[in-house]
């Protein structure tokens, strides 16, 4: 009794766009005077392949302009997040005490080796982070004050698969999915209609739900191109008589099989079950 399988692919297409930025370096822009900014759709921008899954990420023609930074408001700096503007931090080693913390108590202890000729005063040191300046560059716009502005298109393809597994006997449908077993029907267009070629009621009627189903499943993708298949796995039951013991096996792939009277069995398969569980081999 053979198993069905059909399995349904649908290759989609999805375009997102958003405002994004970088710094301006006095470098020419790609602006609405150089035409018109095209609609999502009307970047040219293909897949590699079909049924292959990616994400790209592009900028939209004729959608950059220059503008004042956000960030810094022009400036090109931030303050320094390490001493907060004042351009010196409290001596590490001295703890700010100016003093060696090692000499003992009095006025007979050293100045701290690390900070006495620090310009900001005895137990001050220069913050490293902004030079001593107070500020930093901006990470927005890298300090050239400005930022270029425009949109960016994100665009996703892929693969949505949708299958049905008929099998009048009692075996997991894993089991019939990884069997290799054989494509009995197979067709790939930009959108395939229900199979109607194929004797088995069950799978029609099932190809009939899925591909409805996908035609209304992607309200925000396109569906570039579909296929599907029906692939037909030979399973085979088999009762038998062992030693007074009435047994039930069904094989997905039967390679041996062989029956001798007052002999032995010898037979071999890729998946059985049954009520006992036996190992043979030919004897």
């Amino acid at each position: 009794v053979p198993a069905h399988h059909y399995e349904l692919q649908t290759f989609t297409e999805k375009r997102e766009t958003n405002w994004s930025y970088a710094p301006h370096k006095g470098i020419d822009i790609d602006s609405a005077t150089s035409g018109r900014a095209p609609l999502p759709w009307e970047v040219d921008e293909p897949p590699v392949s079909m049924f292959k899954e990616e994400v790209r990420v592009v900028t939209v023609p004729h959608t950059g302009v220059v503008k004042t930074c956000h960030k810094c408001r022009g400036s090109g700096g931030m303050t320094c997040g390490e001493c907060y503007g004042k351009g010196w931090m409290r001596c590490l080693h001295c703890h700010g005490d100016a003093y060696q913390s090692d000499g003992g108590a009095g006025l007979g202890r050293d100045r701290c080796y690390y900070c006495q000729h620090s310009k900001h005063g005895h137990g001050h040191m220069e913050c490293d982070k902004c030079q001593a300046k107070g500020k930093v560059s901006c990470a927005t716009c890298e300090g050239t004050t400005h930022i270029r502005s425009f949109i960016q298109l994100s665009i996703s393809w892929r693969v949505v698969t949708a299958e049905h597994i008929d099998t009048k006997l009692s075996i997991p449908d894993n089991f019939i999915r990884n069997a290799s077993g054989q494509v009995a029907f197979e067709e790939e267009k930009p959108k395939v209609v229900p199979v109607d070629a194929f004797k088995d009621e069950v799978i029609k009627m099932a190809s009939a739900q899925l591909v409805a189903s996908h035609a209304s499943k992607f309200p925000d993708e396109k569906i570039l191109r579909q296929r599907h298949q029906v692939r037909v796995v030979p399973v085979t039951k088999v009762n038998f008589l062992f030693m007074a013991m009435k047994t039930k096996f069904t094989f997905l792939t039967i390679l041996t099989l062989s029956l001798a009277v007052g002999a032995a069995v010898s037979c071999r398969g890729s998946w059985y079950s049954g009520r006992s569980r036996f190992q043979w081999l030919s004897v």
